[in-house]
């Protein structure tokens, strides 16, 4: 509370700073058009995989999850900016940010073949499927 002469006042709750929208958790974040390209382009260009991959502190499973979703919308942020890049984006965001994510590895597949890259589509598919089964646990046996 702030206190204005002799009457107390609470102040807003989510305070609104010029150029931002507050998220759902009350949190401002940067407005669509804020976002230069360049910086977009250096967020995918900085992510080297994992957070702290192999480490299994339960702490650090949300983080991960939220850096790879930050740099999956990014991907997709670029892909619908840049359409011309849509297939080398969506690609790049299968092999190296998620490489078991079903809907990347669709809209992957669907740009590659839309571009007319139908050999590498078909590889990434194969590609995909290697990888679930790598992270599935054997049953049965």
């Amino acid at each position: 509370m702030a206190a204005t002469g002799t009457s107390w006042t609470t102040p807003s709750p989510t305070p609104t700073l010029p150029g931002f929208w507050p998220q759902h958790d009350g949190r401002p974040r940067l407005p669509r058009q804020a976002l230069p390209e360049a910086a977009l382009r250096e967020v995918v260009g900085l992510y080297r995989g994992e957070l702290a991959a192999g480490q299994p502190w339960p702490w650090l499973t949300p983080l991960r999850e939220r850096l790879r979703r930050l740099v999956i919308n990014t991907y997709a942020r670029l892909a619908t900016d840049h359409p011309h890049e849509a297939a080398t984006l969506w690609h790049t965001a299968a092999q190296v940010v998620d490489p078991v994510n079903e809907h990347v590895h669709q809209r992957a597949v669907h740009a590659l073949t839309g571009a007319g890259h139908h050999d590498t589509a078909a590889a990434l598919v194969v590609e995909h499927a290697q990888h679930l089964a790598a992270t599935q646990p054997m049953t049965g046996l």
